[in-house]
């Protein structure tokens, strides 16, 4: 059962593969006290959980990251992948084991 502060543990046994149905929704104690309904708990967890994007509070280095990324990276050895390569290598992978 998953306690009311923290959803992930069932959500975790739902990703592994250890629960054979889908469990309803959890509720969260609000800071309030309240408890959340299905529709407010995953409001509250995206609320809590994903930080807010915003380049005004960009430190040094996250604004150096955001630099980084726009950059185009042009490497003059690297070679074209074909789609028969990719295919292959996503054949090979095992099944139910991380690629890493």
């Amino acid at each position: 059962m998953t306690s009311a502060t923290n959803p992930w543990n069932e959500t975790q046994n739902i990703a592994a593969g250890r629960r054979k149905q889908t469990a309803p929704t959890t509720t969260l104690r609000q800071e309030d006290g309240e408890l959340t309904t299905n529709l407010q708990t995953l409001q509250y967890m995206i609320q809590k959980l994903k930080p807010e994007d915003n380049q005004n509070n960009d430190n040094a280095t996250h604004k150096q990251i955001r630099a980084t990324t726009q950059e185009t990276i042009d490497k003059t050895d690297d070679k074209e992948l074909s789609l028969q390569e990719v295919r292959n290598v996503v054949a090979s992978m095992r099944r139910k084991k991380a690629p890493g």
